[in-house]
């Protein structure tokens, strides 16, 4: 638990210390090349993704190992190594959901902290959200994107950057047993 409370820390927190990197590589040029000329690898960046990388590249190696073992059937290797990789997978998992959860808080949070919407609010849940594009002066070339989010109480539609601007409550409260966001685009 706590191996994976401290791996979802770090590939949720992974960045904004790329982009804190990318700053301090600006402004500290010389010092970064440096520090990367002894590495092995490229650059600090390639050291930091790693850990990310891992998880796939376990569940890679244990395919591939399973793959082999089936060709020369022993019971117990191929039951251990299929346990491994379910373990793996549900890891795999876990962490994906924990970082769509994180950026999801990260967007509801920027939504315009001065007004009066509360996308917390109690019993508010977020059913769905994504881009909406307008055509203005009727030329596809001038696309605008607006962002919609459905929650089960209300509708929420902001500019890019998350700033409202318009909301209004559903007469009645949506009401979702199980939902699956696949992806952030609208369907119809």
């Amino acid at each position: 638990a706590d191996l994976a409370a401290s791996y979802t820390a770090y590939i949720n927190d992974l960045d904004h210390v790329q982009s804190a990197l990318i700053k301090v590589r600006t402004k500290r040029k010389h010092e970064i090349q440096n520090l990367e000329c002894g590495l092995p690898l490229q650059s600090v960046q390639s050291y930091l993704i790693m850990p990310v990388q891992r998880i796939p590249r376990f569940m890679l190696m244990l395919n591939t190992m399973l793959s082999d073992s089936n060709e020369h059937p022993n019971t117990i290797l191929v039951d251990t190594i299929q346990s491994a990789l379910d373990h793996v997978k549900q890891a795999a998992t876990a962490l994906n959901d924990a970082k769509r959860e994180s950026e999801l808080r990260q967007i509801l949070t920027a939504i315009s902290p001065t007004t009066d919407f509360d996308p917390f609010l109690d019993g508010r849940r977020l059913i769905r959200h994504g881009p909406i594009f307008q055509n203005r002066h009727r030329s596809i070339g001038n696309r605008v994107p607006t962002i919609c989010f459905l929650f089960n109480d209300a509708i929420c539609i902001t500019n890019s950057k998350y700033k409202i601007k318009t909301q209004f409550p559903l007469s009645s409260p949506v009401v979702v047993s199980t939902f699956i966001q696949s992806d952030s685009s609208w369907r119809y």
